[in-house]
């Protein structure tokens, strides 16, 4: 599987087909790309991808929705960022989209996460992220994209 992270602070620091293991920073939450606010992006995709894809792409590379699903439980856990997780954006959330005037104007369905650290108003000592599985990842590829801004693929074994 790939997990990506998306609108990064900065670049990762990881390099393209580096060991990533427990504890290892992945990088900092940032506002990056299209975003709207400081948040990470994280999506799920079965086999190992390099190349940028998009929200609407994301569910033409799932076969096994539920297996997807219970691997996210395994990265929304508190050691994610060292401090408790907010969900600012729920998996299959379906009012995401662009806003004008205060209404949605173009809606879309979101298959991934948006997450901050609950401490986020407080501080921001708690933005950087970490690999926080016991299985170890595999750094596929980081890099920019105008809508993702700094992000990097992770692929991992299930």
């Amino acid at each position: 599987m790939t997990i990506r992270f998306c609108h990064m602070d900065s670049p990762s620091l990881l390099q393209e087909g580096e060991i990533i293991s427990y504890g290892t920073k992945i990088g900092r939450m940032g506002n990056t790309g299209s975003s709207k606010g400081a948040h990470v992006h994280t999506d799920i995709v079965q086999g190992y991808k390099k190349d940028v894809y998009h929200l609407k792409d994301i569910m033409n590379n799932i076969t096994d929705l539920e297996s997807v699903c219970r691997q996210f439980y395994y990265f929304l856990q508190d050691d994610f960022f060292n401090t408790p997780l907010f969900v600012t954006s729920h998996f299959g959330t379906i009012d995401y989209g662009k806003y004008r005037n205060g209404k949605v104007s173009e809606w879309k369905f979101h298959p991934a996460y948006d997450i901050v650290p609950e401490n986020r108003h407080l501080t921001k000592a708690n933005f950087d992220f970490y690999w926080n599985r016991s299985v170890n990842g595999v750094c596929l590829k980081s890099g920019f994209d105008r809508d993702y801004g700094n992000y990097v693929n992770i692929g991992f074994e299930v």
